[in-house]
């Protein structure tokens, strides 16, 4: 199984449910996108990394790419 996270405690029970999921993801809505993070980024100022996660999303939101279209080939 691929390691599903990269620092911090798991428990031996979620590992399963995490793995294969996204923390951010990006979406079409209208002529714009919205970016989807499975947790608040700047919850209680706690973590200051995740600010930058948040700003890039506002500030080069319009840079990201949704991915739609684009035709992949399994492995």
């Amino acid at each position: 199984m691929p390691k599903s996270y990269i620092s911090g405690y798991v428990s031996k029970p979620n590992i399963g449910k995490i793995s294969n999921s996204a923390s951010i993801l990006v979406s079409s809505a209208g002529s714009g996108i919205v970016v989807l993070f499975a947790e608040d980024p700047n919850y209680r100022h706690y973590w200051h990394g995740t600010d930058r996660l948040f700003l890039n999303a506002i500030f080069f939101g319009s840079q990201i790419s949704t991915g739609e279209g684009r035709q992949y080939e399994e492995e």
